[in-house]
């Protein structure tokens, strides 16, 4: 599943090359994916429109079109990927700018959600209205915003905070199995006990450096213009399981916590 990382590459690379450029047809390969009109409204309020920007909220992308706006959330299996007319049958979704700019969205499962938003047309997106938690990329991130996230939650376990959206906004399950290894701290750790032994400045500093270096590896990987989900083989411990740890070589596990697959390093990361 995309997460910030993948999804600030994406969005980044797709404005170098979009921005700014009318959106000269949008189709729906299948319908089912947009939850909040019907396809021929989304075809009259989208199509002609120029795309003034685009933005992340939480886990969703949001193209901003002059009066209306479209949410994506690619879900487990969506991704975006670059193509033309003739590529978007496959597609459950296609965003055409011209000049072989456009934007297809594929998802075999049918599981991605697109929600049209815009005040002017009296069209809501819960996707875009709904409460998120602290953007680790946002100006709102820093050490006391980790420490009160800590304080609020102190019998909840520390991997499902950070993949809590309405905690903290961004973060799935893989980047949550790095931050924990980054920081050396077991997944099941209570967020009281964190607090209690004065771990929030851990916290911020892993979270931070974790985010930051990997989207900085997966924009390299995209050579600053492929806009599908990277191969993710950089990472220190995440599908790593019977694999050596990066820092004291014991083999990497992989246990069910948080009803996810949880890749950890038992001996490097203490449970508190």
């Amino acid at each position: 599943m995309p997460e910030i990382v993948d999804l600030e590459v994406s969005r980044k690379n797709m404005l170098t090359r979009v921005k700014g450029k009318i959106l000269q047809n949008f189709e729906i390969g299948a319908p089912i994916v947009l939850r909040n009109t019907d396809p021929r409204t989304a075809v009259k309020l989208l199509s002609g429109k120029k795309l003034t920007d685009i933005t992340r909220v939480s886990k969703s992308l949001r193209f901003e079109l002059e009066d209306v706006s479209l949410a994506v959330h690619l879900m487990l299996h969506g991704d975006f990927k670059w193509g033309d007319r003739t590529d978007s049958k496959g597609a459950v979704c296609s965003l055409d700018f011209g000049a072989n700019d456009t934007v297809l969205i594929t998802d075999w499962s049918r599981w991605v959600r697109l929600e049209l938003h815009s005040s002017v047309h009296s069209i809501i997106s819960e996707a875009l209205t709904k409460e998120y938690g602290v953007d680790p990329l946002s100006d709102a991130f820093d050490p006391p915003a980790v420490e009160g996230i800590l304080k609020k939650n102190p019998r909840s376990i520390i991997k499902s905070v950070l993949m809590n959206q309405s905690i903290v906004s961004g973060i799935g399950n893989a980047y949550a199995d790095e931050i924990l290894w980054h920081a050396k701290i077991h997944p099941q750790s209570r967020c009281g006990a964190l607090y209690n032994a004065g771990e929030a400045g851990t916290m911020y500093r892993s979270i931070r450096d974790v985010i930051r270096n990997a989207l900085e590896t997966v924009m390299e990987l995209s050579k600053g213009e492929d806009i599908s989900e990277q191969p993710r083989s950089f990472m220190k411990v995440y599908r790593k399981s019977g694999m050596p740890c990066p820092a004291c070589g014991y083999m990497v596990a992989c246990t069910k916590i948080a009803s996810r697959d949880t890749f950890i390093c038992e001996k490097c990361q203490r449970k508190f």
